[in-house]
């Protein structure tokens, strides 16, 4: 059995630690950008300064309501520095999903991108406590000064670690169950659970520094937070994927040399029924993982 040594420190610290190992290592490729380590750690406090200056604060909840995209894990990742809680929201999400979980979780602050920015301007009078908006990508038009640019947000503030103490028994991220049986209902997870997980599933899947590989489930799901974390506080590569396709996962195992594969059972099938694919395509993956649902055993053999 191995016995794990669990860091004491928020989720924030560990990836800090490990910017510090990998300064220069490629932490995420997200199309034709790549960022180091030490560049997602300094990005991530200028967010967290820059939000802080617009009255983001230790236990207020932001809502990301973003497609796959580097922000979405920079807006995360200053979220645990300033000590807010993160709301993760699915991107497919619309006007009536959007205000529920807005107003339940009681979120004060926003991180969205502009396409989606239409959306939110349409539920705004049903999100009264929603004071700010951040918009990733083209500035969009906004009268009222509820918006303002990530850009703006990041550009005059500093590289510096925000001056906040955070517990690792405070809230950290609120994600929303998918609500089968009734309301989407928040899910309470710590700073103590997220280092855990993902040290867990390191351990477990043998996740290191050498390891490269792509996340196309939506980042607002569990389990590509899960995947987030272990590569952020492990020194592994991972590509950002703004969806699942074929040809482009084939495309990017092959360019970055993958070498574990997360899957859900819908992606498993079209490997298996794809003609054209060859084993050669995959020589540098050593396991493919499948999860979030129950996987056919004819599947998998295939």
């Amino acid at each position: 059995m191995t016995h794990l040594t669990y860091p004491s420190g928020p989720l924030h610290a560990v990836m800090r630690a490990t910017a510090a190992r990998y300064p220069d290592k490629t932490a995420i490729t997200f199309k034709d950008r790549a960022i180091t380590f030490a560049e997602f750690d300094r990005e991530s406090n200028r967010l967290a300064n820059g939000l802080a200056a617009f009255g983001l604060a230790s236990g207020d909840r932001l809502a990301l309501y973003l497609p796959n995209c580097p922000e979405y894990e920079l807006a995360f990742y200053a979220a645990s520095k300033l000590g807010a809680v993160a709301c993760p929201m699915n991107s497919s999400y619309r006007e009536r999903d959007i205000a529920y979980q807005v107003n339940d979780s009681g979120a004060t602050m926003m991180v969205t991108h502009a396409s989606l920015w239409p959306v939110v301007e349409a539920c705004r009078a049903q999100v009264p406590n929603l004071a700010r908006v951040v918009v990733v990508g083209e500035r969009v038009h906004d009268a009222g000064g509820f918006t303002v640019s990530y850009d703006d947000v990041i550009m005059y503030a500093p590289t510096r670690d925000p001056d906040v103490r955070v517990e690792q028994s405070q809230l950290a991220a609120l994600p929303y169950s998918s609500g089968t049986t009734g309301l989407p209902k928040g899910v309470m997870l710590t700073h103590r659970v997220l280092v855990y997980n993902q040290l867990q599933y390191r351990d477990a899947g043998g996740i290191g520094e050498s390891d490269v590989y792509p996340i196309f489930v939506p980042l607002s799901h569990i389990y590509a937070v899960m995947l987030m974390n272990a590569a952020l506080c492990s020194g592994a590569h991972h590509i950002v994927m703004e969806r699942f396709d074929l040809d482009t996962l084939v495309d990017v195992i092959q360019k970055h040399r993958v070498t574990v594969l997360h899957l859900v059972p819908p992606v498993v099938l079209a490997l298996a029924n794809a003609p054209a694919l060859d084993a050669s395509q995959f020589r540098t993956v050593r396991y493919a993982l499948s999860a979030a649902a129950p996987l056919a055993p004819d599947v998998a053999r295939r």
